[in-house]
C-alpha cells in the first residue's frame, strides 16, 4: 500500500505520487486514475466548488513531497541523532526572509480562461478569509458581489483600475460559478 511507503525514503519518487494519485481517484470516486482528469469531469458534472473537486496533479505532488517528509521525520523520530535532508524542495521553499514556506503548487489550478471567469460573493466579508478571488491569487473582477456592494473589496490582488472600471453581470459570456 502506497501509505505504508511515506517517509522510507526522503526521496519522493513517481510511482509513489501514482500510486497515492490512484488513491485520491478512489476517494473522489472517479473511475480514472488521474487527479486532473478526475477533476475535469467532477467540473463538467456540476461541480463548481474548488473545494469539492480534488486536488490538481501539482498540488498534490507538492502534498505527496510534504507528506513524505514529515513521515520520514517520525520514522526516524526515536533515533539520537537522525541524518535529515533540506527541507528544500521536500515541498517547502525559503522566503526572502529566511523562512520557510510550503509550496502549495507550481502551476496554476486551472487555465487562464477559466481563473479570469472566477468570482467571489464577498457582499458580507468584504473579501475577507474566505475570498474565493484572493485564494487564488487573483484580483477581484466586477462579476464579484464586493464590487456591486459599494466596492468595498480589500483583495490586495485587486488592482485599481479593475475596482475604478467593474465588468457588469451583462458583459460576461460566461455563467459559470466557480
Amino acid at each position: 500500500m502506497a501509505l505504508k511507503r511515506l517517509g522510507q525514503s526522503f526521496n519522493t519518487d513517481t510511482e509513489l505520487v501514482t500510486q497515492l494519485e490512484a488513491l485520491v481517484c478512489q476517494v473522489y470516486k472517479s473511475n480514472t486514475e488521474s487527479v486532473d482528469k478526475a477533476r475535469y469531469l467532477l467540473f463538467c458534472t456540476g461541480s463548481k466548488q474548488e473545494a469539492s473537486l480534488p486536488p490538481t496533479q501539482d498540488a498534490l505532488t507538492q502534498h505527496v513531497k510534504m507528506a513524505n517528509y514529515r513521515s520520514g521525520i517520525w520514522r526516524r523520530c526515536f533515533e539520537s541523532l537522525p541524518v535529515l535532508p533540506s527541507p528544500i524542495g521536500n515541498g517547502w521553499t525559503v522566503e526572502s526572509s529566511g523562512s520557510l514556506q510550503y509550496v502549495w503548487m507550481t502551476k496554476p489550478p486551472a487555465p487562464d480562461d477559466i481563473l479570469q471567469s472566477s468570482f467571489c460573493n464577498c457582499d458580507k466579508t468584504a473579501c475577507g478569509k474566505r475570498c474565493s478571488c484572493k485564494a487564488k491569487k487573483l484580483s477581484c473582477t466586477g462579476r464579484c458581489k464586493c464590487f456591486q456592494n459599494e466596492r468595498d473589496c480589500l483583495n490586495e490582488f485587486t488592482t485599481n483600475a479593475e475596482s475604478e472600471n467593474p465588468i457588469s453581470d451583462e458583459d460576461s459570456d460566461s455563467d459559470i460559478d466557480l
